[in-house]
């Protein structure tokens, strides 16, 4: 038997139905409907978010198979070129551009296939061998691109680039810009955007300015029993259009919400290892969390294997007085006695340094950048000039690395949930 609905029966049997009841009922089957319509709103938001999410892992494994398939990398390195070049196709909403930097200690070590394989899967690549400051300011200030420079040890560590360095640097940060004057009016004043997404390989060490704002990938001959593919370059760019394809579009769809992503600050990188991983991270983090662990461990291996990141001279002084005092187990020391110790340091730079050797006269002047120096000071019934240990102490804690912060251990790193 049929069960009528009670305000059907009121209409039936002609009994009267009050506008509060007739009202209330109204407002029921609306609520029912809103409800019913957020529910689905929200599914089809969960189903378009997980889509989206596959999309965005299917993209970044094709990526780091390719670079895998083509040159012998380090542990980490094509999990950072993937998502690098995922990053390009979204640089815009990101507030740091880090560089990717591709250096070998000698030549034939894949770099310039490396930066191939990045000319067939970045947003708009623009390729050079060569480039003036200005050349590379104008092209970034005409239109987003991704700039891959090749054989920077050619012409980047010339005195007469700093120029080229600087707006290399400046473009790191989003809001970086270049000032010029006018070519037809010396009076008005030109702001020109740097800000852009850049690769350079080279052999040997790059300016260590442009250096911490890259990610370094430190490439090694092949040893006879590695192999790769033989890159063919157009054939390579033709198979690759449609991951391309999907890149664009899940970037385009998702940067906004990946940009807001909140990732943590590793304590195992720099402060400025932090801000060029920051947006590696948060593409990875939005694809999956097996991928932000990946982002993570690749961080740390590129890290530990960065060749070209080299101590200055001024490190390397602090390095082995601080060493010096410790062997001696002193807390003061003779100027003289120091110098003569410094350059009796095996492997040191000290005996042969500035072609004459290391002289008191230079000591001071290094140790002059730390605000260091020697005192008058009596041992002994003697007055000689002598450095205090403890003037040493604050330089140390600041400039050199600490053991606890040398060594990565498993209670540093995120656990998985």
């Amino acid at each position: 038997m049929m069960i009528k609905n009670k305000k059907v029966a009121q209409i039936e049997q002609g009994d009267p139905i009050t506008l509060d009841e007739s009202t209330n009922s109204s407002n029921n089957i609306s609520n029912t409907n809103n409800n019913t319509q957020i529910n689905k709103n929200q599914e089809h938001k969960q189903e378009n978010n997980d889509a989206d999410k596959e999309l965005g892992l299917k993209v970044y494994l094709r990526f780091k198979e390719a670079y895998e398939e083509y040159v012998v990398l380090p542990k980490g390195a094509s999990v950072a070129a993937a998502l690098w070049s995922i990053f390009t196709y979204g640089y815009d909403v990101f507030e740091f551009a880090p560089r990717l930097a591709i250096l070998s200690p000698e030549p034939r070590c894949g770099k310039s296939t490396l930066l191939s394989l990045l000319g067939g899967l970045v947003y708009n690549p623009l390729n050079a061998s060569n480039a003036t400051g200005a050349a590379i300011y104008r092209a970034i200030d005409r239109g987003k691109l991704t700039l891959l420079l090749d054989e920077v040890d050619t012409f980047i560590n010339n005195p007469g680039n700093n120029q080229m360095v600087g707006i290399l640097n400046a473009g790191h940060r989003k809001n970086g810009f270049v000032l010029r004057t006018d070519s037809k009016d010396y009076s008005k004043i030109q702001k020109i955007k740097c800000y852009s997404p850049v690769a350079l390989a080279g052999i040997g060490n790059i300016p260590q300015t442009l250096q911490d704002r890259s990610i370094v990938i430190s490439l090694r001959r092949k040893r006879p029993e590695e192999k790769s593919k033989i890159l063919r370059i157009a054939k390579f760019e033709a198979e690759m259009v449609p991951d391309k394809a999907n890149c664009q579009k899940f970037m385009s769809r998702n940067k906004i919400k990946i940009s807001e992503i909140c990732v943590p600050t590793h304590p195992f990188l720099s402060d400025r290892g932090n801000d060029n991983w920051e947006c590696l991270f948060k593409i990875a983090k939005f694809i999956s969390e097996e991928v932000y662990q990946e982002a993570i461990q690749a961080s740390i291996s590129l890290s530990k294997g960065d060749f070209g990141n080299e101590e200055s001279i001024r490190c390397i002084l602090l390095r082995d007085i601080k060493q010096i005092f410790e062997d001696r187990n002193v807390d003061i020391m003779e100027v003289q006695e120091l110098v003569i110790r410094l350059c009796e340091l095996p492997e040191s730079p000290w005996e042969t340094y500035e072609n004459r050797g290391l002289t008191a006269y230079s000591l001071a002047r290094l140790l002059k950048f730390f605000c260091i120096q020697s005192h008058q000071i009596k041992k002994q019934g003697i007055n000689k000039k002598r450095y205090r240990q403890k003037d040493f102490e604050d330089a140390f804690l600041r400039y050199l690395p600490q053991n606890d912060q040398d060594t990565t251990d498993e209670e540093n790193l995120p656990h998985k949930p």
